[in-house]
C-alpha cells in the first residue's frame, strides 16, 4: 500500500488508474474541442451530430483586419507597423494601435503614411492588402490597387449659382 500525503492508503495499481482515466479525459476532451472546428471550418467537412458548431468571429471579432502594407517605392517590400512606429516586437504595441477596425482603416493608413514621410520617404507609394471579418468569414476591402498615401487636394467643387428666372417680356402697346 501507498500511503499518501493525507494518510490516505491506496495500491499503486489504483493510483496508475486514477492518473491515467484523468490523462485520457484530457486528450478527448481536447480532441472533442479541436478536430471538429478544424474539420468544419478548414476543411469544410460536414459535422456530425454531437459536433458543437464554432465559426470564426461569429461574434466577438467581428469587424477586425488583417492589414498588410507594402513599400512600392522599395521593390514591393512588405512594411512593419511595429518597427515603422518605432517598437522594438509586435507585441509590444498597444491594442488599440495593433488592432484595426475596419472604421479606423483610413485612419491607420494617414498614420502609416505619416510615419514613412518622417522616416524621410518624401512621396511613399504603399500600397494595402486588408479584409475584415463580417458576417463569420472575411471579406477582401482593399485590393493593392492604388496608392493611399496620394493625398488628393483638389478642393469639392462649387455648386454653380442659380440663374435668375426671367420673366417674358410683354409686348408695349
Amino acid at each position: 500500500m501507498v500511503e499518501g500525503g493525507n494518510g490516505d492508503k491506496r495500491s499503486p495499481a489504483r493510483h496508475r488508474a486514477q492518473i491515467l482515466l484523468a490523462v485520457c479525459g484530457w486528450l478527448i476532451m481536447f480532441a472533442w474541442s479541436n478536430i471538429p472546428p478544424y474539420r468544419g471550418n478548414v476543411l469544410e467537412q460536414e459535422r456530425g451530430f454531437f459536433v458543437w458548431h464554432w465559426q470564426l468571429y461569429s461574434r466577438g471579432g467581428e469587424g477586425i483586419c488583417d492589414v498588410r502594407y507594402f513599400d512600392e517605392n522599395n521593390d514591393r517590400a512588405p512594411i512593419e507597423r511595429w518597427t515603422l512606429f518605432g517598437f522594438e516586437r509586435p507585441g509590444l504595441m498597444p491594442d488599440k494601435r495593433a488592432r484595426t477596425q475596419k472604421k479606423d482603416l483610413m485612419n491607420e493608413y494617414r498614420r502609416v503614411c505619416q510615419a514613412m514621410r518622417k522616416a524621410g520617404d518624401k512621396q511613399p507609394d504603399v500600397r494595402v492588402q486588408a479584409r475584415c471579418a463580417e458576417k463569420g468569414e472575411w471579406k477582401t476591402v482593399e485590393r493593392r490597387r492604388r496608392n493611399v498615401c496620394k493625398i488628393s487636394k483638389s478642393k469639392p467643387k462649387p455648386k454653380p449659382k442659380a440663374k435668375p428666372k426671367t420673366t417674358p417680356k410683354t409686348g408695349d402697346k
